[in-house]
């Protein structure tokens, strides 16, 4: 994959996680019975998802070879 083409990816599943985290909240704020059942939204996913997204996009250094 090219590197435009992985930042659109990046940038695409970083806006769809967000806006189901987002989703959920405002969903949990409208009828606050849903805060006891707030997995159902799948927020450890997310959250995971989330957290493995902005560890992955770090700066890649090429390594020298070794002798």
């Amino acid at each position: 994959m090219s590197q435009p083409h992985a930042l659109i990816a990046f940038i695409a599943t970083l806006a769809t996680l967000l806006m189901v985290l987002i989703a959920s909240f405002v969903a949990a704020y409208m009828v606050p019975q849903l805060i006891g059942k707030i997995e159902a939204f799948g927020l450890g996913t997310v959250t995971g998802g989330l957290v493995t997204l902005a560890a992955s996009f770090r700066p890649r250094h090429p390594q020298e070879p070794q002798p």
